[in-house]
């Protein structure tokens, strides 16, 4: 096989080649690694989601389509939508309106 032959190809791979060691874990021992005794620490929530819970639900696709829209038309974000949704929610089963801040 000549030079040009062998360009863009990959070396072969050789058996005897060592494999790269696996990355070393913290040692808990150490005091540097999750126990089942120490839970792992959660990261902190900005001041605007403080003392808030997220939720998520599924739409189909058109659904999601047309709400982006209507973010986009309405120049609102879909979070302050979300929250106009929740309070009519709310209200309709006779509810205090408390979605928005």
């Amino acid at each position: 096989m000549n030079e040009s032959a062998r360009k863009g190809r990959v070396a072969p791979f050789k058996f005897d080649d060592p494999a790269d060691p696996p990355p070393k874990r913290p040692d808990a021992t150490q005091g540097g690694g999750d126990t089942a005794d120490e839970p792992r620490a959660r990261a902190s929530r900005p001041p605007s989601r403080q003392g808030k819970r997220n939720v998520n639900f599924v739409l189909s696709e058109p659904a999601w389509e047309q709400l982006s829209i209507l973010s986009v038309r309405s120049r609102r974000p879909i979070q302050d939508l979300m929250q106009e949704a929740t309070d009519l929610l709310f209200h309709t089963q006779g509810l205090s309106r408390i979605a928005r801040d």
